[in-house]
């Protein structure tokens, strides 16, 4: 990239090829077609307010459905728990530009 006659380089990677499609360590997704390094994770979206409990998708890790007061994430696919199939890239540990 140059802007005004000053060249800015760009940090740019992709995984081509692995044995396996992808696989996941700890919050870290390695998959064909992303670059190296991205996190996943669920999306925050708000707080759970009082007389919204019983509408609101239950995390797995939760034993007690959810109260008010809690984080309430987003359901990605639609199935009304929130769980492994619900995370999504949030983002990689690399910079655009160096």
């Amino acid at each position: 990239m140059v802007i005004q006659g000053k060249y800015i380089p760009r940090n740019i990677n992709k995984i081509l090829k692995l044995g396996v499609e992808s696989f996941t360590v700890n919050d870290r997704s390695i998959k064909v077609g992303q670059p190296l390094g991205v996190f996943s994770g669920y999306v925050f979206d708000g707080v759970v307010q009082q007389g919204e409990e019983n509408a609101t998708p239950v995390p797995v890790w939760e034993t007690d459905g959810v109260q008010a007061g809690e984080a309430r994430y987003k359901d990605i696919n639609g199935d009304e728990i929130i769980n492994g199939s619900d995370r999504v890239n949030l983002g990689n540990v690399h910079p655009d530009f160096i």
